[in-house]
């Protein structure tokens, strides 16, 4: 995962100032599109504190975000599971 994590966070954040990106929306940007949590925290400790805060806030909030997807994910399944399962006559016990 760093193989692919530490050229995205150098390569971004020059992208980010070749662009003439703020810190806030660099910050924004490296916190949703570097997959690591580390990475985006190291990336944009370099940006500032505007940036950072941003990242943190667009970070965590996808953390969040996947735990809730998973959990929705997971007791669709098992529901539908059950339902197939009663229809064909066998039973979950």
């Amino acid at each position: 995962m760093l193989i692919i994590a530490i050229p995205m966070m150098i390569f971004k954040l020059m992208l980010a100032h070749w662009i003439g990106l703020s810190e806030v929306v660099t910050g924004a940007w490296l916190g949703g599109t570097i997959d690591s949590t580390g990475a985006v925290f190291a990336a944009d400790t370099i940006t500032g504190e505007p940036g950072l805060k941003y990242a943190t806030i667009v970070k965590f909030s996808q953390n969040v975000l996947f735990g809730l997807a998973a959990f929705a994910i997971s007791v669709f399944w098992t529901y539908r599971k059950k339902r197939m399962e009663t229809r064909k006559g066998y039973r979950l016990e």
